[in-house]
Parts: structure tokens; C-alpha cells; sequence
């Protein structure tokens, strides 16, 4: 009978000071690297929303240049990269007929977030929906890569083609989205 009651005060008497030390470091290794884990994902969500925006962009503005059938430079939508935090847009999104107002679009902060260089990079869309320069010959596009301390993603322009994003490390290893 002794030893029932024996076990039924150890059982009662709760955890050692031992045991909670234990279990608290433990919950604070798990919560300190899903933190990290989670501040790790919201950089590369960032860095591909990014490459996505950009890339909406490009297709918006040559669908508009030929859809308007744009032959003259000065209404040909584009998309200059003009930094590593910014680029502007020019399209007709109200669909009058005339581009609207360049549109100045900035990179979210935080993440460490940026574009690399050099710059100027510019997509100027003719009729036929081709890179083409200030005299109206066809260009090949550049690539515009966004990059952070998590990796890259790069947004390519095949010739008339969608715009094609590639995301991977640094180091360049990637794969096709």
C-alpha cells in the first residue's frame, strides 16, 4: 500500500526544475528556427513576386503596342529599369489610344531586395510585339535579374515569346518557372 501512495505524491508533485529547464530550451530551439525558417520564405516570396510584376509588365506592354499597333518610338509601351530599386512603365491601360503618364514602379523594402545592373535596361515594344531601340530595330532583351540574400530571379524575354523566370541560388543553380 506504501509504495501506491509513494507514486501517487511523485506523480502529483509535478515536474524537477530540471525537466522544465529541458523542455523550455527545447521550445525555444523549435520556435527560433521556424522564426528563422519563416523570415527565410518571406524573402524568396518577396523576391518572386517581384520577378512575377515584373514580368506582367512586359507582356502588358507589348500586348498594348500591338494591340494600338504602335509604329512610332514615342508610342511604343516600354519598361526602363532605370535602378536597382525602381523601373518605369508606359503603357495605355485605359485603353484610349494614347500611353498614360509614365508610371514609376519600386521595389517592396525590406528582404534586401534589388535589381542588378547595368542600367539603363530598357523593353520598348514595336507592332509586332519585338524589343526593338530609339530607331526601331530589333533588339535582343536584356535580362533583368532581382536579388536578395536569399537567391536570384531572373525574368528573360524569349523572342516573341512570354517572359520566362528563372530562380535559383546565387551560385546559379535554378530551375525554369
Amino acid at each position: 500500500m506504501k509504495s501506491s501512495c509513494a507514486n501517487a505524491k511523485k506523480v502529483a508533485s509535478g515536474f524537477s526544475l530540471l525537466e522544465l529547464l529541458i523542455v523550455s530550451v527545447a521550445v525555444i530551439a523549435v520556435g527560433g528556427y521556424a522564426v528563422t525558417h519563416f523570415m527565410s520564405t518571406q524573402a524568396d516570396i518577396a523576391r518572386d513576386n517581384a520577378a512575377q510584376l515584373f514580368a506582367a509588365y512586359i507582356e502588358q506592354a507589348r500586348v498594348d503596342s500591338n494591340r494600338r499597333q504602335a509604329s512610332e518610338v514615342e508610342q511604343m509601351a516600354s519598361i526602363e529599369v532605370v535602378d536597382n530599386n525602381s523601373y518605369v512603365v508606359r503603357v495605355d491601360a485605359d485603353a484610349d489610344g494614347v500611353l498614360d503618364p509614365p508610371m514609376k514602379v519600386m521595389l517592396p523594402a525590406g528582404h534586401d531586395l534589388q535589381i542588378k545592373g547595368p542600367f539603363p535596361k530598357i523593353f520598348r515594344f514595336d507592332a509586332l510585339g519585338r524589343v526593338v531601340d530609339a530607331d526601331s530595330q530589333e533588339v535582343a532583351a536584356p535580362l533583368v535579374t532581382f536579388v536578395n540574400r536569399k537567391g536570384t530571379s531572373t525574368v528573360r524575354l524569349p523572342q516573341n515569346g512570354k517572359p520566362v523566370i528563372l530562380t535559383g541560388t546565387q551560385a546559379g543553380i535554378g530551375t525554369w518557372k
